[in-house]
């Protein structure tokens, strides 16, 4: 592609970067003086210029959805359109990096500061579904950070083209199904629980610096977001506490009605989580949905000190297994 001068009445200033979905450019509108990002859409090995336009059609009735969404955690959608051949969406121009870049640098994080990205992204994705909007592709590359650490989820809308095009003949998988539900993989109707185990993926990269579903071809990946559950998060970080595991576990349940129902329980989790002094331990799956109180007493089979057992790690199934409490001190 020759080098583009300007994108209907937008100015190009730059190119950002390159992906299976296009070209990305930060733009300029001369109207308003106001810095944006272009993002030029092209589908690849669709192979069928009926079935391209279908597909391109449908995207513009999303992104127009999404133009909607105006939320602190959402990367505004401003136009879509076409020109020369080529369509394109302008949206917010968002001064940072991409959280897949952060994880690339510094391979894991400490929890607390997971938990407080992770909670951003819920609450931007609640506001989403509020809408009757689903986002469908929830992974790193699609979270951008501001340079104050404030989220930014980007591509709503994308998800379908990208996955009209993202498979080769061979099998292998060119884009990223890595962090895509059961039910996504499988063709079936995906709602906003669907987001929710997309995001219980991300959490658990972000605290392992490893992906839960790894494998060479996408029929293993399949295979392994269907029938496998992954380590717990502990095997790789002895250091990280019970919660952590309880909460990644409902967010990644297999079966819809075992994981969180919205992001809203989502992000009351998680705040629990980001607030909670880093000595406690226990948590179950009812305490992943309820904020501590002040002066509560504790739960039975809640851990209260140092001496208590482990507890279990069963994603998809009942979370955190306790097993005899020791005697202690509950931590409110």
């Amino acid at each position: 592609m020759n080098q583009i001068k300007s994108l209907g009445r937008y100015e190009i200033v730059k190119e950002l970067g390159r992906g299976g979905m296009g070209i990305v450019l930060k733009g300029r509108d001369p109207k308003i003086d106001r810095l944006l990002a272009l993002k030029i859409i092209k589908l690849a090995d669709v192979g069928d210029s009926d079935r391209e336009r279908e597909l391109l059609e449908r995207f513009f009735i999303e992104a127009r959805a999404a133009g909607k969404l105006t939320h602190p955690n959402i990367v505004t959608v401003y136009d879509v359109g076409e020109e020369a051949g080529m369509s394109f969406i302008a949206m917010e121009f968002v001064e940072g990096r991409d959280l897949a870049s952060l994880l690339k640098e510094r391979k894991k994080l400490p929890y607390k500061e997971a938990a407080r990205l992770v909670m951003q992204v819920a609450e931007g994705l609640a506001f989403a579904h509020e809408q009757g909007i689903i986002h469908r592709d929830i992974k790193p590359g699609n979270i951008m950070l501001t340079q104050k650490n404030t989220v930014k989820i980007t591509d709503f809308g994308l998800a379908r083209l990208q996955s009209a095009g993202s498979v080769t003949q061979t099998g292998h998988a060119v884009g990223s199904p890595l962090y895509m539900s059961p039910e996504q993989v499988q063709g079936q109707t995906v709602d906003g629980q669907s987001d929710i185990f997309s995001m219980g993926v991300m959490f658990y990269e972000m605290v392992t610096g490893k992906k839960p579903f790894e494998a060479e071809t996408l029929t293993s990946i399949i295979f392994k977001i269907i029938q496998d559950t992954p380590p717990p998060v502990t095997q790789f970080d002895a250091s990280l506490p019970d919660r952590v595991n309880a909460v990644i576990a409902k967010m990644m349940a297999k079966d819809r009605k075992d994981r969180y129902k919205s992001c809203h329980e989502v992000v009351t989790a998680l705040r629990a989580m980001a607030e909670l002094p880093d000595d406690f331990g226990g948590l179950t799956e009812s305490d992943a949905t309820a904020r501590p109180r002040s002066g509560a007493r504790p739960r039975s089979g809640a851990r209260a000190g140092a001496g208590a057992r482990p507890h279990s790690f069963r994603p998809g199934g009942r979370g955190v297994v306790h097993r005899r409490p020791a005697r202690g001190r509950h931590p409110f």
